[in-house]
């Protein structure tokens, strides 16, 4: 629904590495969605749709910095996130990877940008996923020195 009705979000997290190379078992779907105002009402309408009342309120923290709405709960949990360390949005949105996800065309966050936002985290499960995901590709990642 959030592509049908123009909403602008990239897949990100667990999907996304899933995406690129590496399936691994995940508890949530992560979304990275655009802080903008037209954005956040579109999001409302969608989430409205499906029984999630978020409100004036809800509405308007996904046009902040910093921001995670979880709907839902594991294993089918929804995070959207208005924030991901280590890239920039507009950035990322131009180098955008489209994908299916459940029948669906979407936009995935690009291999070397999702590099640079698991490198910013600093998680040590994002520096698992680099590891596993820089073994897979033949012990090199974007990014790396050469």
């Amino acid at each position: 629904m959030f592509t049908s009705t123009g909403v602008e979000f990239l897949i990100v997290g667990a999907h996304a590495l899933a995406f690129h190379a590496l399936p691994r078992q995940t508890i949530d779907l992560d979304l990275w969605v655009r802080r903008s105002e037209e954005n956040a009402a579109r999001i409302r309408q969608v989430l409205d749709s499906f029984g999630f009342k978020i409100g004036d309120q809800g509405q308007h923290l996904l046009k902040q910095d910093k921001q995670l709405l979880q709907l839902g709960v594991p294993p089918n949990r929804v995070d959207i996130l208005t924030f991901l360390d280590g890239c920039d949005f507009d950035r990322a949105w131009a180098a955008k990877e489209a994908g299916i996800l459940q029948g669906e065309k979407v936009f995935f966050l690009s291999l070397p940008d999702y590099v640079a936002t698991k490198k910013a985290s600093g998680r040590p499960k994002d520096t698992d996923d680099l590891n596993r995901l820089r073994e897979s590709l033949g012990g090199k990642l974007p990014g790396d020195a050469t």
